[in-house]
């Protein structure tokens, strides 16, 4: 929303499966959502004025003509791919960034991206994957790299302690997290935000946990930290 208001770019929602009143209004699950954000980052000035953004832009969103998904018919989607692609072709012809996220099946990057004279001179197509088999030869690679260790540990601080040191009596604690996190960004913010203002038994406890869960993917990892979460929570 900053860009549309600072240098007049187009934004049009797309409304999937939810009202525009209700993210205009602040509604249901959007309600809700502001609410434990809010709670999360009470005693957090920053926090605090960085939910106030994001209702101010979902607000803005609301307001905005765009697609309401549940007005339209699943089928009509799905059968009719190649007018999907002509009308992308016709619409994109201009100056384009597009960023497709998590692809895990060639088809999705075709369907989407094939052919690079769909867009206008100068567009970026960014695609992230975990399986290199669906890049192609003449794509552009960019390998993600893993944090160094004084990286991976000012990241775990950050989110466990709110700050880049941790406190005294959980240095070693600290250290032993950050090592199972094999300098993966995702592992280290989830656990940090998971441990936060837990105290040192919780800490012994989850990474117990993670010790045994060595050999198994870093999913599985992960869900020690939700599998631990209170209901309400």
């Amino acid at each position: 929303m900053d860009c549309k208001t600072q240098y007049g770019q187009t934004v049009i929602p797309i409304f999937y499966d939810v009202d525009p009143s209700e993210v205009r209004n602040q509604k249901e699950s959007f309600a809700e959502a502001s609410a434990k954000h809010e709670s999360k980052y009470r005693d957090d000035v920053e926090g605090i004025h960085k939910v106030k953004r994001w209702r101010t832009a979902l607000s803005a969103a609301g307001d905005l003509k765009g697609y309401d998904i549940r007005q339209g018919k699943k089928e009509e989607y799905v059968n009719n791919k190649e007018d999907g692609k002509h009308l992308m072709a016709h619409r994109l012809r201009f100056k384009v960034l597009v960023v497709l996220d998590d692809i895990n099946h060639g088809d999705h990057l075709d369907n989407l991206a094939r052919d690079l004279d769909w867009f206008g001179k100068g567009s970026r197509i960014t695609a992230t994957t975990r399986d290199k088999h669906l890049i192609r030869k003449n794509d552009a690679v960019y390998e993600v790299t893993l944090l160094v260790d004084h990286q991976a540990i000012q990241l775990f601080n950050q989110h466990a302690f709110k700050k880049e040191v941790p406190d005294k009596s959980f240095e070693k604690l600290t250290l032993e997290v950050v090592g199972h996190a094999n300098g993966l960004p995702l592992a280290l913010k989830v656990w940090g935000s998971f441990l936060h203002n837990r105290d040192i038994t919780a800490w012994k406890s989850a990474i117990e946990q993670i010790k045994m869960k060595s050999k198994l993917e870093i999913v599985e990892k992960l869900k020690i930290s939700y599998d631990g979460l209170e209901t309400t929570q």
